[in-house]
């Protein structure tokens, strides 16, 4: 007699020759193969967390819509009370960490490989207030040990703490009408790049701007000044840069011109090569 937790398979091993065979019951697979998103774990800020990759665990291609890659992976979530400058950390000495950041319709915002000490990952990005995701690997596959920690300091989009420490700040962002100039002063109360990008060593003062395009088309962005040496960087709504220029228009002015689609985009207008100060006028241009 075959008991309940069995199952049967006929063979067919030859014209009119059957074989029966009892196989013990296939388990149920673990929820985590059935293709379903995988739960995140709710990561305190400013708390470091230790975990593992194991074949068991979550895949990339279960975490991320559309993703065919099969690698284990890690998911966190991150709730922001207040606008933040967000610091991640992937640390392994298993592995070769890499880390994505996500919102919560788990759409990428940034990744990195080696942004950290030798092969760690770090992210360091100016967030909204809100919830989000983050995304823990090994570059190309693996598995291993690690640990996880998002440090904040607290600050709007493009806000951080001043070059040597000191009190975080919000960097002021204005609205860059299309077509029409603006006027303003690169002076010591100002933001610097460095704060702006959330990263970076580049401490040029700098205003930042926010412009809307109403449909596909060309943007041209200049910056001109008699006193500065002016230079443009043009980010996305996520703060991806999409292009940079130091003298694109004439003499020392700058000029970007780029294909865009309908959206949100960012405009870093400062001076090349050190903290100098002086008036510009800035000027974006839109043709569908």
């Amino acid at each position: 007699m075959i008991s309940k937790i069995e199952q049967l398979v006929y063979v067919v091993l030859g014209v009119g020759v059957v074989v029966l065979i009892a196989l013990p019951f296939m388990p149920k697979l673990p929820s985590s193969w059935g293709g379903r998103p995988c739960a995140a774990v709710a990561l305190a800020p400013d708390r470091e967390v230790a975990g593992a990759l194991s074949p068991a665990g979550c895949r990339l291609s279960q975490a991320l819509p559309g993703q065919t890659d099969n690698s284990v992976c890690a998911l966190y979530s991150l709730t922001l009370a207040a606008p933040s400058l967000v610091t991640i950390d992937l640390r392994s000495t298993d592995f070769d960490a890499h880390l994505t950041l996500l919102d919560a319709r788990r759409t990428p915002i940034a990744t990195d490989d080696d942004g950290g000490e030798a092969r760690n990952a770090r992210i360091v990005r100016p967030l909204e207030a809100g919830a989000y995701l983050i995304l823990a690997k090994a570059l190309g596959g693996g598995h291993g040990r690690f640990t996880v920690r998002a440090g904040l300091t607290p600050g709007g989009p493009g806000g951080g703490s001043p070059p040597g420490g000191g009190t975080a700040r919000v960097c002021p962002l204005a609205d860059l009408p299309l077509n029409q100039p603006v006027s303003a002063r690169l002076d010591a109360s100002d933001c610097r790049v460095n704060q702006i990008l959330g990263g970076g060593t580049d401490q040029a003062y700098a205003d930042q701007y926010r412009l809307t395009v109403p449909a596909r088309g060309t943007l041209t962005i200049d910056m001109r000044s008699d006193d500065v040496d002016s230079f443009l960087i043009l980010m996305d709504s996520s703060r991806n840069p999409l292009a940079r220029d130091d003298d694109g228009g004439e003499g020392r002015n700058s000029r970007i011109t780029q294909t865009v689609a309908p959206g949100t985009y960012i405009v870093i207008a400062n001076s090349y090569g050190g903290q100098s100060q002086g008036a510009y006028t800035l000027q974006a241009a839109f043709a569908p």
